[in-house]
């Protein structure tokens, strides 16, 4: 990643980033005159194989006071010294550099005086001497200077003026030259396909604005038949990328399909200017924004696509970073802060000396792109500023991260131009920073994605978003019948039989007119249940009134993919509509339609209107349906009361109904005959299970008395005990 030496900076952090931003601002100029080098006296060879010059020791000059070439050392020195994000030790610059000299085996010198070296410190001396004992003293500077920088890490490097161009242009998105189409491959049903073959083509999936192929009329869609002098075959996905490789000024012969009719052109290939910010919208609700680098116009450019696609209205963006390899830190920083709110932390630069925390700086793109729901792409080839910006986004919250895990690449570059007779020999590209995300992750070892999934470079833009985007999209993680029967034969007409659906976050129902609907068989019959709340949420109801005559014996179903939204809509708020698919939920005995024509005697329950809140609602109504309770004694019995203590003769009852106790033979307490538990009381008595409160000889059983967790543990354990000896008695046989 290289910061930029020209941008802005987040207003909130200007004061705080000014040394860092000078730093990465200035290039390192050297105005070089070089003039004649002097004649220096011949060389001779030493038996232990040490280069040393014949004669008196040759001269040593201060840097200030050296010839050209020696300042460019002693600059190069500095700038590795001053700046490179760790310290650096001399001694380990100065063997490193003597050694590469030694390596590059140059020609020694045999005559003349070399020029003065000038070494920019004194460990530098064997530097001094391994280049005093060579012909060609710039080639020895500059593997001495090489030397150093191989010392560092592995993303400092020396480049040529050459080389440095072609960075350049790698992060500027331009240097290539063909005729401006990207391809995908598709089968004969426009599906994707991922090998060529008589059934599976390349097809134009991108033409860019302004290049050849625009202008001869190519179009997205047109399947590719000939390119130049190749009848594409056998190509496997990854090739596919680089179908358009040709030399400005190739006439191009190109041969296609659109629909029914065979098109054939001849096109010029160019250079092409890429833009490095493109997008796509996709089935009328979906945001493609493809990010080619982090260039010095990506903000700009990339405000440029947003504002295109939102005005759209779309409901859900893709963001794609595959293959984005980086670019400078203040394009990563703004591109991020378009997605973030104003003053969230973007990144944090630690170089040698501080940790600076840079923030979204304040926007102007309307409707917001912080409010719509968002995926972002990577790959393997994902570095640098798309970790920047992948990791931000992520800690803040906004995205969810689709793909493959990311390059791993935590640190930021500066380069520095050695510059001679006013032309640039030469840059110094050093490591001047590690960043980290706004939660301290690093991006070393690569950023996992949230969902594992292979999106691979041949895939057309349209089949990215729709894949990306459907990890974000809520799905039916559950659906069960969540009612129970208040009555012990199943549900009886006028019931009211209600389905949850579970989705994997809260879902917004906008109903327009209309309202979703979900089908039940009960029986050998379809019906309908209707949504009933649950909007904002991640739970919908749905409910559904027994029909005068329906019987079910065997339990309510629903069938696979039950839900049908009409002209409602589920999904998330911005838009982003459901994935509504889910399996078959089978019949459950619990789930009955009773029979109303039936003999049967139902025994009703009264819902109770205070257990909706309860974790325990399930049990309460489990042993209401039993006959085991039938409430708090409320007006109505409507109450159960489910957070008020038990008393002991509360339980007596309770305990007698479970069992069904026969009737006691006498009346074993004094304290119970003002209670209209008395019976049940005795009937505990008489089975063992209770012996009273321990007062006045066991003659009491304090019915008013609530029931320790102590006291509940004897009843039952004694409850167990008869369950058991029934069940021997029985004849059952232990399991």
């Amino acid at each position: 990643m290289q910061p930029q030496r020209t941008g802005r900076v987040p207003p909130c952090d200007r004061t705080g980033l000014r040394r860092l931003r000078i730093l990465a601002a200035t290039s390192v100029i050297i105005a070089l005159l070089l003039s004649g080098i002097l004649p220096s006296p011949a060389v001779a060879q030493t038996g232990d194989g040490q280069k040393k010059p014949s004669g008196e020791q040759p001269a040593r000059v201060t840097c200030n006071e050296a010839a050209p070439v020696f300042q460019l050392l002693c600059v190069a020195y500095r700038v590795i010294s001053n700046n490179h994000v760790d310290r650096v030790d001399n001694a380990d610059l100065a063997r490193a550099a003597a050694q590469r000299v030694r390596e590059e085996e140059l020609e020694a010198r045999t005559e003349g005086t070399p020029p003065a070296c000038a070494p920019p410190a004194p460990e530098f001396e064997e530097v001094c001497l391994e280049i005093d004992a060579v012909e060609d003293t710039m080639t020895a500077v500059e593997m001495a200077i090489r030397g150093m920088i191989q010392t560092l890490d592995d993303n400092s490097y020396f480049l040529t003026a050459a080389q440095y161009q072609r960075f350049r242009d790698s992060v500027e998105n331009r240097g290539s030259s063909g005729l401006g189409v990207a391809f995908a491959l598709v089968d004969e049903d426009f599906d994707p396909c991922l090998e060529v073959s008589t059934t599976c083509r390349p097809v134009v999936s991108e033409v860019y604005n302004g290049s050849p192929a625009s202008e001869a009329g190519l179009m997205a869609g047109d399947v590719l038949v000939e390119l130049g002098d190749v009848f594409p075959a056998d190509l496997g996905c990854e090739a596919v990328a680089d179908l358009d490789r040709f030399p400005s000024g190739t006439s191009v012969a190109v041969t296609v399909r659109r629909g029914g009719e065979t098109i054939s052109k001849t096109v010029e290939a160019a250079r092409l200017a890429i833009p490095t910010a493109r997008g796509h919208v996709v089935d009328d609700e979906l945001g493609l924004l493809r990010l080619d680098s982090f260039a010095s116009s990506a903000e700009a450019d990339t405000r440029e696509v947003l504002g295109w696609l939102t005005s759209f209205g779309i409901s859900g963006l893709v963001f794609d970073l595959r293959g984005n390899r980086g670019g400078y830190v203040d394009s990563a920083v703004g591109v991020a802060g378009l997605f973030l709110p104003d003053l969230a932390t973007i990144v944090q630069m630690v170089s040698r000396e501080k940790v600076e925390t840079v923030s979204a700086r304040g926007k102007e793109l309307h409707p917001d792109p912080v409010l719509l729901p968002m995926v972002v792409v990577t790959d393997k080839r994902s570095a640098s500023a798309s970790e920047l910006v992948t990791g931000a986004l992520q800690d803040n919250g906004r995205v969810t991260v689709v793909g493959e895990r990311t390059y791993g690449k935590n640190t930021g570059q500066s380069s520095y131009r050695l510059q001679v007779n006013g032309r640039a020999v030469a840059f110094l590209h050093i490591t001047t920073i590690r960043w980290l995300t706004p939660d301290s992750r690093s991006a070393k070892g690569g950023f996992e994605p949230d969902i594992t999934m292979e999106l691979p470079s041949c895939l057309a833009p349209s089949e990215v978003a729709k894949r990306a985007i459907s990890a974000i999209r809520p799905r039916v993680a559950e659906l069960a019948i969540t009612s129970t029967p208040q009555h012990e034969a199943g549900y009886v007409e006028g019931d009211t039989v209600a389905v949850t659906v579970s989705f994997t976050s809260p879902v917004r129902v906008v109903l327009n007119g209309g309202r979703p609907q979900l089908r039940l068989r009960v029986g050998s019959s379809d019906r309908i249940a209707v949504y009933e709340s649950g909007s904002g949420t991640a739970r919908l109801v749905f409910e559904y009134v027994v029909a005068e005559s329906e019987s079910d014996e065997d339990g309510i179903s629903i069938g696979a993919d039950s839900i049908i939204p009409g002209r409602a809509s589920i999904g998330l708020p911005a838009g982003l509509e459901a994935i509504l698919t889910h399996e078959a939920v089978d019949p459950d005995l619990r789930q009955q339609v009773a029979d109303s024509q039936q003999d049967t005697v139902l025994h009703a329950v009264p819902p109770f209107v205070d257990t909706d809140d309860s974790m325990h609602r399930t049990s309460i109504d489990l042993i209401a349906i039993a006959g085991i309770t039938r409430g708090c004694g409320a007006p109505g019995d409507r109450e159960f009361c489910p957070d008020a203590p038990v008393t002991r003769a509360q339980m007596a009852t309770l305990l007698t109904r479970t069992l069904d106790l026969p009737a006691a033979d006498r009346d074993y307490f004094t304290d119970d005959d003002a209670t209209t538990h008395q019976d049940n009381i005795n009937r505990l008595a008489a089975a063992g299970i209770s012996q009273g409160c321990g007062r006045r000889d066991n003659d009491q059983y304090c019915p008013s008395e609530p029931v320790s967790r102590a006291q509940m543990a004897t009843f039952l354990a004694r409850v167990l005990e008869r369950i058991a000896a029934v069940t021997v008695l029985s004849g059952a046989r232990p399991s």
